[in-house]
């Protein structure tokens, strides 16, 4: 996969990593679509990114994945890399929180499940492009889990083993399929 004149697609980039990642890209060359909930955050972030561009939308909600999507293969046609990126977590102790399930709820459904869906949406545009990746921002708690975040811990070790399932469901495709750590 070549690193440069590709059109990417990260979320959750307003801030921290996912930034970082579309400061990345850009200066390899390609051309870069932020995403974020919050429309501030999103402008501070354009104003430290030359020519990139945003779209705002919160890709835990389904009517929001289905309306970025439709947005991104019609209005950006190019676009032929996403990093799923945006993510939830929430520090505490499953001895003494009392609100383990609401938070695994909510960071399982950010954190692996709405990244299905949108992965879902967008591979049939994905696999129409000569060459194609989805990266999927996992986390070392997702292998060595942290009693501080449990079911963030949770949530991205179910995205580290779906990473794995779809690459090698697509390993006789254009679409390469990345994770960090790579493993």
């Amino acid at each position: 996969m070549n690193k440069s004149n590709n059109t990417v697609f990260i979320s959750g980039s307003s801030a921290g990593i996912g930034l970082e990642i579309a400061k990345q890209f850009l200066s390899l060359g390609n051309k870069v679509i932020i995403n974020g909930r919050n429309k501030d955050r999103l402008d501070s972030a354009l104003s430290h990114l030359k020519n990139a561009v945003a779209i705002q939308g919160d890709l835990s909600i389904e009517s929001e994945r289905l309306r970025i999507a439709s947005e991104l293969t019609k209005g950006y046609p190019d676009v032929n890399v996403i990093v799923n990126n945006a993510g939830e977590a929430y520090t505490y102790s499953l001895a003494t929180s009392g609100n383990a399930y609401a938070n695994a709820l909510k960071e399982i459904n950010t954190n692996y499940l709405a990244i299905i869906h949108f992965t879902e949406l967008m591979l049939p545009h994905l696999m129409q492009k000569s060459q194609s990746a989805v990266v999927n921002v996992t986390s070392i708690v997702g292998l060595i889990p942290s009693a501080g975040v449990p079911t963030y811990s949770a949530s991205k070790s179910a995205l580290h083993f779906y990473t794995q399932s779809l690459r090698a469901s697509l390993v006789n495709t254009n679409v390469k399929v990345f994770s960090d750590p790579q493993m």
